[in-house]
């Protein structure tokens, strides 16, 4: 049975940088364990843009606006201002 040593290195660009020095013959093949980090489920993330609750009626308001022309995000912008009244 072959002898074991940790050894611990930094993984950068493709390649393994030893940190430590080992006594080894040039070519010599090695077989490496990597940890392999716990997959947990994906981090939540919020919105981009604060947000806050509306009623269903909110988008009778807005309905219309793209297909009106004119600055959507002005309109929008307005009618969000007139509900936070």
């Amino acid at each position: 049975m072959l002898q074991q040593k940790m050894v611990r290195a930094i993984y950068h660009d493709g390649a393994l940088q030893l940190l430590e020095p080992v006594d080894l013959p040039n070519g010599m093949e090695l077989q490496i364990l990597l940890p392999v980090p716990e997959t947990g489920p994906p981090a939540v993330q919020g919105p981009h843009f604060p947000t806050r609750p509306q009623p269903p009626e909110t988008l009778c308001q807005v309905r219309g606006l793209l297909a009106a022309g004119g600055d959507a995000l002005l309109d929008s912008e307005a009618l969000y201002d007139a509900c936070s009244d």
